[in-house]
């Protein structure tokens, strides 16, 4: 959940207009015994890096008692059939060939604790990758939606400056 989030069921209060009412009424319910559904802008962030996204993706959350780590379920539509031998030799070279810790692959029975502090932006899990009829990719991804972004800032900063990217920090996760 996120810090502004009520431990008690009650109105839920914007940070950017200090004394306003949040117009999502969820979120003012008791976070530490909830799950709380509500729209995310995350997607229409990406749209500015990709534009059109927007038409052919949706994004929401859930706000989960949990103080760092998300999941996302993200299931694609392909436009043509692959085997899952061909898209985990794909995700493997990506993950080889990448110059910054964007994604990493883990095949380990870890839970989102696990992953609190990783340097890459998501982390594949390997448990839940699944193809449906060759064209129907269901993948789950691990991130720590505080480290892993902070990271992403540094290393936009190294590349304006023309600077290496910095060495991975965590790159293994281990058992807590």
């Amino acid at each position: 959940w996120l810090s502004y989030q009520n431990l008690l069921d009650g109105p839920s209060y914007s940070w950017n207009n200090p004394g306003k009412l949040y117009h999502h009424y969820v979120l003012g319910r008791a976070s530490t015994a909830s799950i709380i559904p509500k729209p995310t802008t995350a997607i229409t962030a990406a749209n500015k890096i990709f534009p059109g996204i927007l038409e052919k993706m949706r994004c929401y959350s859930f706000r989960i008692p949990t103080p760092v780590v998300g999941a996302a379920d993200i299931t694609f539509q392909l436009s043509s059939k692959i085997r899952i031998n061909d898209l985990m030799g794909a995700i493997n070279n990506f993950i080889q060939m990448q110059r910054w810790p964007i994604l990493h692959l883990n095949s380990e029975p870890l839970v989102s604790v696990d992953f609190t502090g990783t340097d890459y932006s998501a982390v594949i899990d390997n448990r839940w990758i699944e193809i449906i009829n060759g064209d129907l990719l269901n993948l789950t991804l691990w991130y720590d939606n505080e480290w892993g972004y902070s990271r992403r800032v540094v290393d936009v900063l190294r590349h304006a400056m023309n600077l290496e990217p910095k060495k991975i920090i965590n790159e293994e996760f281990t058992l807590s």
